[in-house]
């Protein structure tokens, strides 16, 4: 409930609010229908993350997230937005365009991350924050 969230975004310095595939399909894949249910988070949740696989992998459309973000972003500034979606070593740069037009946003990874077990490889998330890292870098420098 709402003002469950309210205590809680008090009491923690982030709360994500995970906008997955269903969330979106719910919306008729309508940036203005998303950001007129996620005005009703304002005040209880500091990020929005755009993630439509949803944990499973599936990577990001990058066209189709900036359709959102250029929508959300400037109606709604209360918001930090991320977005998620296949991001590994391998496909960090592909984000990079979202980069240049939204310069806070943040990205988040984990599937592709893990092996076929569930488990996290150590090895292979260093590698992706050290590829992340660099992506950043050079989009700092623009």
């Amino acid at each position: 409930n709402a003002q469950y969230l309210r205590a809680a975004a008090n009491r923690l310095k982030r709360l994500v609010l995970q906008l997955n595939g269903p969330a979106i399909r719910k919306a008729k894949h309508d940036p203005e229908l998303v950001a007129e249910k996620l005005r009703a988070y304002e005040g209880c949740v500091s990020d929005v993350l755009l993630d439509l696989s949803g944990g499973n992998g599936k990577m990001i459309d990058v066209e189709y997230a900036r359709r959102f973000l250029d929508h959300l972003v400037p109606k709604l500034p209360y918001f930090v937005f991320g977005v998620a979606g296949g991001l590994c070593p391998e496909t960090i740069d592909k984000i990079a365009p979202l980069l240049n037009e939204f310069p806070s946003l943040n990205i988040d990874a984990e599937s592709r991350l893990r092996d076929e077990a569930d488990h996290l490889v150590v090895e292979r998330a260093n590698e992706y924050l050290r590829a992340a890292a660099k992506m950043i870098a050079r989009h700092a420098r623009r």
